[in-house]
């Protein structure tokens, strides 16, 4: 398709061509038909003529180009609607481009308007919880310096008390780098097949003297003779943080590793005998700094983003996040991989 501005000089060529192949008409014409004295006259007044026809021809195609500019400059300074009526028909093609332009920028001024909004309402909660441990540390550092640190009764339980936080402040401060790299796009994943018997292993290894500190019991299964596509890395990453979860938010009972296998895929799921969430809450669970309860987290040290990790990481395997779950009754959280047997 010939676009609009190879059109137009086209067309204007075309008629200043037909116009100026007249104009030499009449000029011999002119020259042959009257004497001198009326050709000085009659010549500039066909010139003028022709001169203006052609103007205005031109104008008609070109004068458009004005609109364009007034429209431009309205979207650089105004935020109201900008009409975008060009009314030409060789000039469809620049309206509509136009149209597309103007929507392309409320869109990206919404967005940007949604992340200033989502940025600050992120600062807000990193700084809330960021104030706890911080306060914290600093009440028990002074009780120290105020003469506790002689006190053979009481330091060492200080001491504790001021690692645990430090604990928790790292756990934070290691979650957010994490979650800034994957909303940014700067954590690669690296998918490979993986023996699911090793994550069963690390998991054991891992969680099972927690539930016990705790009065649980982790069930996982003996042996899963499959292979899974994921990245090994970040998928032990959402193993510890639904572990993590399943036994901050259980006072007793099993937290349990269920594998099944459905066509395909394995249905990956964990489950506990916690508090539960109310189920106009359960979407809510991924969201930043979301906590069912939120005394019973910041005792356990959690930073409020682990299930968000969870939730990006699982998008970036391209699979959806199940959820079961009734108050006072339990949670299960599950999520499908796809599988294979092992080569041998």
């Amino acid at each position: 398709m010939i676009s609009t501005s190879k059109q137009l000089s086209i067309r204007i060529g075309i008629i200043s061509t037909i116009f100026l192949i007249l104009l030499s008409f009449f000029i011999n014409y002119v020259l042959i038909s009257f004497t001198f004295k009326y050709q000085i006259i009659i010549i500039p007044l066909l010139f003028l003529f022709f001169m203006i026809v052609i103007y205005n021809v031109t104008q008609y195609y070109i004068s458009p180009l004005n609109k364009v500019v007034r429209v431009l400059k309205e979207i650089r300074t105004s935020s109201r609607y900008v009409n975008t009526e060009i009314i030409n028909p060789y000039w469809n093609e620049i309206e509509l481009e136009l149209n597309k332009l103007i929507d392309k920028i409320k869109n990206d001024i919404t967005r940007i308007e949604s992340l200033g909004k989502t940025r600050t309402q992120f600062l807000a909660n990193v700084s809330h919880e960021l104030k706890t441990p911080i306060f914290t540390l600093k009440g028990y550092v002074e009780i120290l310096l105020d003469g506790a640190i002689d006190d053979k009764n009481v330091n060492k339980e200080f001491l504790h008390k001021i690692k645990s936080q430090a604990y928790r402040l790292e756990a934070i401060f290691t979650d957010l780098i994490d979650i800034t790299r994957i909303e940014s796009g700067e954590l690669h994943m690296k998918f490979d097949w993986l023996n699911f018997n090793e994550f069963l292993f690390w998991v054991k290894e891992n969680f099972e003297h927690l539930a016990n500190d705790r009065g649980l019991k982790l069930s996982i299964p003996q042996k899963i003779n499959f292979e899974v596509f994921a990245d090994k890395n970040r998928l032990q990453t959402v193993f510890s943080n639904l572990i993590t979860n399943a036994i901050n938010y259980s006072d007793q009972g099993i937290i349990r590793l269920s594998v099944k296998t459905e066509t395909d895929k394995l249905m990956i799921k964990v489950l506990d005998n916690g508090i539960g969430i109310l189920p106009e809450n359960q979407k809510r669970i991924f969201e930043r700094f979301y906590r069912e309860d939120p005394n019973r987290s910041r005792k356990t040290g959690g930073s409020g983003l682990g299930l968000a990790i969870v939730k990006h990481i699982l998008d970036a395997h391209q699979t959806d996040i199940l959820i079961e779950s009734q108050k006072h009754i339990g949670t299960t959280i599950g999520f499908l991989l796809p599988f294979r047997n092992p080569i041998k």
